[in-house]
């Protein structure tokens, strides 16, 4: 049935971030610094030219079915989002619903 959930589909976490062009390489360089931090390496990473650069990372947070059910996945994910949001704290970290969303 068209739009029903499909519990196996992924369920990632995209954060968004606002990079001013004057700050584009120490910012990049920050934010490939947290993910390695972090042990999150290759994660996809996506770039928006706006006002600003804004940066998504989508981070996997399991299955649609794991996040509906609280299970483990869903928690280390959003750990994992806390944690890179806190890191990069004055980059305007967001959560966004795409990984192109311009907001």
């Amino acid at each position: 049935m068209p739009g029903d959930l499909d519990p196996d589909a992924p369920f990632p976490l995209h954060i968004r971030f606002r990079v001013p062009l004057w700050r584009l390489e120490c910012g990049t360089r920050r934010i490939e610094a947290a993910l390695t931090q972090l042990g999150l390496i290759g994660l996809p990473v996506a770039v928006v030219l706006a006002d600003e650069f804004l940066i998504t990372v989508s981070l996997s947070a399991g299955t649609i079915g794991q996040a509906l059910q609280g299970e483990e996945a869903i928690l280390a994910g959003v750990r994992s989002a806390r944690r890179l949001a806190e890191l990069l704290w004055d980059l305007d970290p967001r959560l966004t619903a795409t990984p192109g969303e311009v907001s």
